[in-house]
């Protein structure tokens, strides 16, 4: 399963405060009302994700600069989303980032980040590590001699337009 329960709010950003303060606002951070279904290659930051590239960018440059933000986000839910075991997965969520600046003044950026690109490859196996290795279903044919039948008009290899089909559309 590539959905992860992605943070709305990032758990390291809520745990501030005394100790006793930071380790409940930890705890809640994984309340449901905190998550959101986020693909894994969008919500971690370990794989570039977009959404937890800009949690990162943003917490690093608060932290240097000694900056106190107010973050605020949640899911765009559009009639379009996919529903996903039971789960319906915003394409797209949102991001509000406010401080005030050493000269009083108020400043903010929001930001829509699309996960949308991401959403194709739900039931489907992430090959990309084996596809030196990879070969048509007819040159293996070829090779051991045996007969695949009908298998062949699924072949990835010849027929890549099948792998952005995986995932279907629900409303």
């Amino acid at each position: 399963n590539r959905i992860d329960r992605g943070h709305i709010a990032r758990r390291a950003d809520l745990c501030w405060g005394p100790v006793v303060e930071a380790k409940q606002a930890n705890s809640d951070s994984f309340y449901f009302t905190n998550i959101a279904p986020q693909h894994e290659r969008y919500n971690q930051s370990s794989r570039k994700g977009l959404w937890g590239e800009l949690e990162n960018l943003v917490f690093e440059q608060a932290d240097l600069q000694d900056i106190k933000l107010s973050v605020q986000a949640g899911p765009i839910f559009g009639e379009d989303d996919i529903v996903y075991r039971g789960a319906t997965i915003p394409r797209d969520f949102w991001k509000i980032i406010g401080y005030v600046g050493t000269d009083g003044k108020l400043r903010c950026a929001a930001f829509i980040l699309s996960q949308e690109n991401l959403l194709n490859d739900l039931e489907s196996l992430d090959l990309d590590p084996f596809r030196l290795y990879q070969v048509s279903l007819k040159e293996l044919a070829v090779k051991t001699e045996l007969d695949f039948g009908t298998i062949e008009e699924g072949d990835l290899l010849l027929r890549p337009e099948l792998i952005a089909k995986t995932a279907s559309r629900e409303a």
